[in-house]
């Protein structure tokens, strides 16, 4: 027969066995309920959604680079160059400015064009013009014509409304251009926001973007001789 002694240590022994095993269950079952509760995968339904997402994404990315294209094939027809002379002076004087303006317009209405005001007006918050208008020179439009794309006739445009504080002219067309009907551009009924995607389409080049495409004898004419279109 063991020895009291003998038989308190196996006992205590015994309980400290007892007491790691208990201890590494305990453990082994927080662990599991943690991997359960915080299990990175995402839920499936969570990923459905971000699929959804991306595709959402990926459609409006497609619509916005087609758009330019879209709107060119649709509108191309209403969008003109505009072309002018004018010049700043005194009636029976050599004038002290002579020079070309050119630019932008589409349509916005039935025989109604829209552009800058410094195209319509070309010597508005032209610093050249401006000193000779303080010593009394008067200003006076040569020509201001415009182009239509598969027209080469000119025509004749009148400036009739001059906005008084932003840059923007309506001018009417005196013609049509090869007798054809032209489609009004649709304006929006509001400001665009910041950051919205936004499509220019005109001639910002003037001239010089259409002599790089001209052939040789369209280059020397626009060139190099004086109001010569």
């Amino acid at each position: 027969m063991d020895s009291p002694e003998l038989e308190l240590r196996k006992w205590h022994e015994w309980l400290l066995w007892l007491a790691a095993v208990v201890l590494l269950a305990a453990l082994l079952g927080a662990g599991g309920y943690a991997l359960r509760r915080y299990d990175p995968r995402p839920a499936e339904h969570e990923l459905q959604s971000q699929v959804q997402q991306l595709t959402v994404q990926l459609q409006q990315m497609k619509q916005e680079q087609a758009m330019p294209a879209m709107v060119l094939t649709r509108y191309r027809n209403s969008i003109c160059y505009i072309y002018g002379v004018y010049h700043v002076g005194q009636p029976n004087r050599r004038p002290g400015l002579r020079a070309r303006v050119s630019g932008t317009g589409f349509v916005v209405a039935d025989g109604l064009i829209a552009t800058n005001r410094h195209v319509a007006e070309p010597w508005y918050e032209d610093p050249d013009s401006e000193a000779l208008l303080l010593r009394g020179d008067t200003p006076e439009l040569e020509k201001l014509v415009a182009y239509f794309p598969g027209s080469p006739t000119p025509v004749t445009i009148t400036p009739i409304i001059l906005s008084s504080t932003n840059d923007l002219a309506v001018l009417r067309l005196e013609s049509r251009p090869s007798g054809k009907a032209l489609q009004p551009l649709p304006l929006a009924e509001s400001g665009t926001p910041p950051g919205e995607l936004v499509t220019v389409i005109g001639y910002p080049m003037g001239i010089a973007g259409m002599v790089a495409k001209s052939p040789p004898a369209v280059y020397d004419r626009l060139a190099y001789r004086h109001d010569d279109i």
